[in-house]
């Protein structure tokens, strides 16, 4: 009867360390360096300006945010979408697998959580358009 406990017991508890370690490598979890960001943020070299927009690497994304759709460069890419359906599957996954550089427009303060979360999500070259009005 000891022995079933120890094996209920020691079973259980593999089961737990097993979903603790595929839970903190799975893609699309936060990632816990938030001081690398708030840097960022803080010294905004995560702010870019309409006219650094041409000089960014790879296929430029903007995630337009706005309720007015914003007069960009016909050449680039963008998604318009408001704030409460950014993080939908569909749009996400539209972030996640652009192979260039995310540019964010909208409010500043809505737009700068939004950039925490996406960056915590693991998005990179993810920028905040500065000079967009």
């Amino acid at each position: 009867m000891k022995k079933l406990i120890h094996s209920t017991v020691f079973g259980a508890m593999a089961i737990i360390i097993a979903l603790m370690i595929i839970k903190s490598v799975r893609p699309g979890n936060f990632r816990n360096n938030t001081s690398k960001w708030a840097v960022q943020s803080y010294e905004n070299s995560n702010l870019i300006s309409v006219d650094m927009i041409d000089t960014l690497k790879g296929n430029t994304l903007i995630v337009d945010m706005n309720s007015q759709k914003a007069a960009f460069n016909k050449n680039l890419n963008v998604l318009q979408v408001s704030s409460d359906l950014l993080l939908s599957n569909e749009n996400y996954k539209k972030i996640k697998s652009n192979k260039g550089s995310v540019i964010l427009s909208g409010d500043p303060a809505e737009t700068a959580q939004i950039w925490m979360v996406l960056s915590q999500m693991g998005i990179e070259d993810l920028y905040i358009l500065a000079d967009h009005n």
